[in-house]
Formats: structure tokens, sequence, C-alpha cells
């Protein structure tokens, strides 16, 4: 009779280890699931501080206008901005102008730029951009 209840739990072990999926399995039945950690290379998105009370122009590298960018002018030939422009999260959040996505050489390490963009005062934060996000 032992033996035999050891074989039934057994038996109900194995099926529930056949009938529980990995995480790796759940994340490929739904791949809007996974993480991925790949960024886009030479791209930005950073958030200016609620209380500046204008909004950045769009840039364009082809025809610089530096003295519309005054907290930002060192930086844009130093890392070789090629474009700012508006960004609206995916979040609808109020505050939606405060928003940017900067194109800049894919050469340039994507944290140096980010640490770069901390040491000024009018951003709030920068981050990277993943590779799936919503252009």
């Amino acid at each position: 009779m032992k033996s035999l209840s050891t074989l039934c739990s057994l038996t109900l072990a194995l099926l529930l280890v056949l009938a529980c999926k990995t995480p790796s399995e759940k994340m490929a039945e739904n791949p809007s699931s996974t993480r991925d950690t790949t960024y886009e290379a030479g791209v930005l998105v950073f958030k200016v501080r609620d209380d500046l009370k204008t909004t950045l122009p769009t840039y364009d590298h082809s025809a610089p206008a530096l003295g519309e960018y005054p907290y930002l002018g060192d930086l844009l030939p130093a890392f070789e901005v090629k474009s700012i422009a508006p960004f609206v999260p995916r979040s609808g959040l109020a505050q939606s102008d405060r928003f940017y996505k900067i194109h800049f050489d894919a050469s340039v390490s994507l944290e140096e730029f980010i640490a770069a963009l901390g040491r000024v005062d009018v951003i709030e934060f920068a981050e990277k951009v993943p590779v799936n996000s919503p252009k």
C-alpha cells in the first residue's frame, strides 16, 4: 500500500511539473511581456522640468540655431546632435510637451550622454529608447 501511495505522489508531482510552464515558455506565448534590453544607438528621450516656461523648438543640425538652446548649446556640437523634436510618451502624461527625442551620432555612448544631460539643471531625466518602442 505504501508503494502505491508513493507512486501516486510521484505521478501527481510529475503531472504538476509538466503542467507548469517555465518563465521563458510563458514569455514565448506572450511576446509583449518580454523585456528587450537592446536600445537604439544614438537616440535618447529627455524631459525638461515642468517649471521651465518655454518649450524647445525642433532642432536640425543642417540649420543649427544654437542660441535657441541656451541650456544645451555646448552639448549639441560635443555629442554631434542631429535633431531634437517633441516626443509624446505613450502614457498620455499631462505635461507631454516637456518630452523630447534627441538623435545624435551613434558612436557616442548612451550612458555618457545621459550623464551629460543629467548635469543640465533644466533636464529632469534622460533615458534610453528600447529598439521596440513606438517611433
